[in-house]
């Protein structure tokens, strides 16, 4: 077994134990699943994609969240419950490594299918005074998606390999942005097949569902890019060239 191998193996089990801990402690209620919580572990998914790359931090990400089930996690999902923050781990690590293609296909394969799946709500009607607007309730992902398609990803892998470069806030809020949105775009798939089509629950259910979330998850998204962004720029000044450690 070669050395970087053993290290990124014993870092991997490591962080999946934090990541489990992280998984019991709720930080706020997943709108229309009963008994699901967003935790404090959100904020983990792109960072262990910057640190371990997209394998090793699939890897933690995964044992983790059969680990947290031990703990006492409920399981929301029928045990999918790891694929949004895998998601985001693979989009954050493969972007790290300036790898743009794979992040790219991931992202525009989840944003189809969200928007052509019968149980979306892609316009949400909003009215200001007397006027009447119709606005698409992916607008954010969508934003994701522009930024993910030009060359800012690519600068923003160099400036988190960089320590001490004043734009390494920048890189790592930006890798995390466009993580945390493909993971929420996998949650709201999983939450319309297994709670919508699975258990029988009609389209129209879903509606005011999706009206209020149209509202609450912009805020949710940003604060945890901002918590990521937060404990993530020390972290990987601590660790130094993260990257490098994986190959």
């Amino acid at each position: 077994m070669s050395k970087p191998y053993s290290k990124s193996m014993v870092l991997s089990a490591a962080l999946a134990v934090i990541y489990a801990s992280l998984r019991t402690v709720p930080a706020f209620p997943i709108l229309g699943v009963s008994g699901g919580a967003f935790t404090l572990a959100d904020i983990l998914p792109p960072l262990y994609g910057m640190i371990l790359g997209p394998y090793y931090g699939s890897i933690a990400i995964i044992v983790g969240t059969f680990i947290s089930f031990i703990l006492g996690r409920p399981i929301i999902f029928l045990g999918l419950d790891f694929l949004p923050g895998t998601v985001n781990t693979v989009i954050a690590g493969t972007l790290s490594n300036r790898n743009r293609g794979i992040p790219l296909a991931i992202y525009m394969t989840l944003l189809a299918f969200f928007t052509a799946h019968p149980y979306t709500v892609n316009f949400v009607t909003v009215k200001f005074l007397d006027f009447e607007f119709h606005i698409f309730f992916a607008w954010m992902h969508l934003l994701a998606l522009i930024l993910l398609a030009s060359p800012i990803p690519y600068r923003a892998a160099g400036w988190i390999r960089k320590p001490h470069d004043a734009k390494i806030t920048l890189g790592v809020a930006l890798i995390s942005f466009v993580g945390t949105m493909g993971q929420h775009l996998t949650g709201n798939l999983l939450y319309e097949n297994i709670m919508g089509v699975l258990q029988g629950t009609p389209a129209s259910a879903f509606k005011p569902v999706w009206y209020i979330v149209f509202w609450l998850y912009p805020f949710e998204r940003l604060t945890l890019i901002i918590l990521t962004t937060l404990v993530g720029v020390p972290l990987l000044k601590f660790v130094g060239k993260p990257i490098d450690l994986i190959g």
